[in-house]
């Protein structure tokens, strides 16, 4: 408080007090340092998180890519099983025509007769085995897309998570700093 002594001459007829309230400055300086310290925390953990969803980000990216390797993958092996169609329609012929000419050799070709059936049978088990390689690879491929799709698209969610972040973390910044200004300003009181 500031007292200021009013005269009449040389006596003091009066006196004017000016006083302001410690209590208020105090409580306010406490709020705004806990405001400061708060902000901080904040800040650190706003820089955290933006830390968090880049790694995030980052092993997306390449999820994503391990996964067009597979498709790439699940392509040669359908052109393999290409081949192995081919080989066992090809097969399949051939033991045909081992059958053909082992009926027309008669009793000779009996025992040629029973090999011909076998690679009939192994040619048939090799062209229904590669239409069932063939169907899982097609679900592979379909389910390895749709995970590709799902990954893209969280790849796209994360950005603009970070991004925002990164505006949350600008902003906090800046009204740390003018917490800081206040608080100065009211050290000063």
């Amino acid at each position: 408080s500031y007292a200021i002594p009013l005269w009449e001459g040389d006596k003091v007829v009066g006196c004017l007090m000016i006083a302001k309230s410690i209590e208020k400055i105090k409580a306010t300086k406490d709020a705004i340092s806990t405001l400061a310290s708060e902000m901080e925390k904040v800040s650190r953990s706003v820089s955290g998180i933006t830390d968090e969803i880049q790694h995030i980000s980052s092993n997306n990216q390449q999820i994503y890519e391990l996964m067009t390797k597979l498709l790439d993958e699940t392509a040669k092996m359908n052109s393999i099983l290409g081949v192995i169609n081919k080989l066992s329609t090809s097969a399949k012929m051939l033991g045909l025509n081992a059958s053909i000419e082992a009926s027309r050799a008669g009793e000779a070709g009996r025992g040629f007769f029973v090999v011909a059936k076998e690679i009939e049978k192994m040619s048939n088990n090799t062209t229904q085995s590669a239409r069932e390689i063939s169907a899982m690879l097609g679900g592979v491929d379909s389910q390895v897309n749709h995970v590709s799709e799902k990954s893209r698209e969280t790849s796209e969610s994360i950005s603009q998570q970070a991004a925002s972040l990164q505006e949350i973390a600008a902003i906090m910044e800046s009204l740390n700093e003018n917490v800081k200004v206040i608080e100065s300003y009211i050290k000063n009181l």
